[in-house]
């Protein structure tokens, strides 16, 4: 007896998460940026939800196209050589299926296909880098006390790189960009 089955790919749907998510959350920002400026819990969580999403996305789609290299299905990698293919499996199927960075993960594709790496100094690795640095601070979160004259941990550590990346929040003024 025959039988069928169909892969479902997670990756898109992240993808479509953080679009909405941001999208939303710029929606917002521009329907309430009159003063008098307010937190807003939605917005927050629109924006906690794009960030997770997009680096849900980022692992998702690497992962997919290591697991179709290492079963042999062609619906991602149909294009890539065998060679290549053989290699990305061994690796996966070698690390535990998904035990690596991310950004090592998409490397080792990059180097299996016969090109450079991401050059971490530069985009878009840097911008990635950033992205999954500022999820994982959110995911290991801890609270903290913030007081005039003082920063958060998480403006002390990636404030640097975060600056000037995105466009100040409407929603708060700016005395109260260093809030967590």
């Amino acid at each position: 007896m025959a039988t069928i089955s169909v892969r479902s790919y997670l990756s898109t749907h992240h993808l479509y998460a953080a679009r909405y998510a941001a999208e939303a959350a710029e929606e917002l920002e521009r329907k309430y940026a009159e003063p008098p400026s307010h937190f807003s819990i939605r917005h927050r969580g629109l924006v906690l939800s794009a960030i997770a999403e997009s680096v849900m996305f980022l692992e998702a789609a690497i992962n997919e196209v290591y697991q179709d290299a290492s079963d042999e299905l062609h619906s991602y990698v149909g294009q890539l050589d065998a060679g290549s293919l053989k290699l990305m499996a061994a690796l996966w199927e070698a690390t535990d299926s998904n035990r690596m960075r991310t950004l090592n993960k998409y490397d080792w594709v990059l180097k299996f296909c016969g090109h450079e790496p991401f050059d971490r100094s530069r985009s878009p690795y840097q911008p990635v880098a950033l992205l999954i640095d500022l999820r994982n601070y959110l995911v290991r979160y801890r609270p903290e006390n913030i007081g005039t004259g003082t920063e958060s941990k998480l403006i002390k550590t990636l404030g640097d790189g975060l600056h000037g990346r995105f466009p100040d929040n409407a929603l708060m003024p700016e005395r109260d960009h260093n809030a967590p």
